[in-house]
């Protein structure tokens, strides 16, 4: 089955300040916010990195980066568009938490497969 997978990414953090955590707590707060306006739940995969700069590329600058990975699952949301829609305002609904970062959102068409927890 073909779905979408979304990446919210924000850049030029504070490592002391805006942690996992606190990432976490501003995306569920935002999706909690959209799942009671739009009925979508807005899960998501976080993870940590650090923007390399494309003027010394072998270098790290230090930039802490934060990104949420979701994806739509089209038996719970079959309307791609609504989906990016609840995906969309979460990201800048945290963007603004955490002080209006640097923010990018990529999409990807990808193959979806889920299992139940059902015995064949």
């Amino acid at each position: 089955m073909k779905t979408e997978r979304y990446k919210a990414i924000y850049y030029g953090l504070d490592a002391d300040y805006h942690t996992l955590q606190y990432i976490s707590q501003a995306w569920e707060s935002s999706a909690s916010n959209i799942y009671e306006e739009m009925d979508i739940i807005v899960s998501g995969q976080l993870y940590t990195t650090y923007f390399i700069d494309q003027k010394e590329m072998r270098k790290i600058s230090g930039s802490l980066a934060f990104g949420v990975t979701g994806t739509r699952n089209p038996i719970k949301v079959p309307d791609e568009q609504e989906y990016w829609e609840a995906f969309s305002t979460v990201a800048v609904m945290v963007r603004i938490i955490l002080g209006y970062p640097v923010m990018l959102i990529t999409e990807a068409d990808i193959d979806f497969f889920e299992e139940s927890n059902k015995r064949l």
